[in-house]
Order: structure tokens, then sequence, then C-alpha cells
């Protein structure tokens, strides 16, 4: 059964949202940023769908983890929060540039 493209866009970001539900819920002492990877590189392997649109979902998804980690997990320094948040973006970028190779 082939996956048209509406329904890799829906699942994708249907993926995220479910992700960002369950790291709201668990421990912030558990990495979940992994587990994103999965919802970008479905909506990233597809030749039908510009590179941007990849690194846009890539830029929402790293916005909404680092919404998430902002309020769940107390940082006792602002620049721990601002390194994770870079290293999560390449991680995102990475993913959804290496998908559509």
């Amino acid at each position: 059964m082939q996956i048209t493209i509406t329904q890799r866009i829906l699942l994708s970001v249907s993926l995220v949202l479910v992700i960002a539900t369950c790291d709201m819920l668990i421990s912030a002492e558990i990495f979940t940023a992994i587990f994103y990877i999965l919802p970008i590189a479905l909506f990233s392997y597809q030749s039908s769908i510009s590179i941007k649109y990849s690194i846009l979902l890539s830029a929402c998804t790293a916005i909404i983890w680092l919404v998430i980690e902002f309020s769940t997990h107390p940082y006792t320094n602002e620049k721990n929060l601002v390194f994770n948040g870079i290293s999560r973006v390449a991680m995102f970028f990475g993913t959804a540039i290496i998908a559509k190779r």
C-alpha cells in the first residue's frame, strides 16, 4: 500500500504532536528528543516535497521540543538550555537533510 503525500504529512505532524504530548507527561530525566527524528525522517523521505518544507517541519519540531524542555525541565544555567536547543536543531535539520538524499 502506497502512502499519499497528504497522508504522510498528516502522519508526520500527528506523530510530532503525540511525541510532544508524551514528552510533557514523562520525566525530564528521560531523553526524548531522539523520538522526534521518526516523523522528520518520515516527512522528509520523499522526493515530491521540497527540502524547505522538511527544514520547516524540523524547525517547528525543534521549537515544540524547546518550549516543552523550558517549561518542564529546571535549568540552573540558561546556557545549558541554549546549548541543548542548538544541538537539537542541528540534529533535526541533519535528519531532514540526510533523509532527502
